[in-house]
């Protein structure tokens, strides 16, 4: 996003999408969230996950959704570290990197 107006006009872009194309899909979602041009989707079990990809790629030909599925019960998102509990509840911590020092600069 090279222009200062770059995520002004994806975010209004993106809500369009979700207030239209998309408004069913997500009410189907047990949680939606999204960030900028990050997205935070919860689904159920049995929803298929490549088919709800084909799905949110398909809206537009010049958007390309990834997706990422927890490992280990866990899931990183922007700085959040989520984690699935044994009782279904979240647990969230901060998520560093593998190349995280500890160390700032000034």
């Amino acid at each position: 996003m090279g222009s200062p107006l770059g995520p002004i006009l994806a975010d209004f872009f993106l809500a369009k999408l979700e207030n239209g194309k998309l408004k069913d899909t997500i009410k189907e979602l047990d949680m939606y969230y999204r960030y900028v041009d990050d997205t935070f989707i919860l689904a159920d079990e049995k929803v298929n996950i490549d088919e709800l990809l084909l799905k949110f790629n398909n809206i537009h030909p010049s958007l390309a959704f990834t997706c990422e599925e927890e490992q280990e019960n866990k899931l990183h998102f922007l700085d959040v570290l989520l984690s699935r509990r044994e009782d279904g509840s979240l647990g969230r911590s901060v998520y560093r990197k593998s190349t995280f020092t500890g160390q700032y600069t000034h």
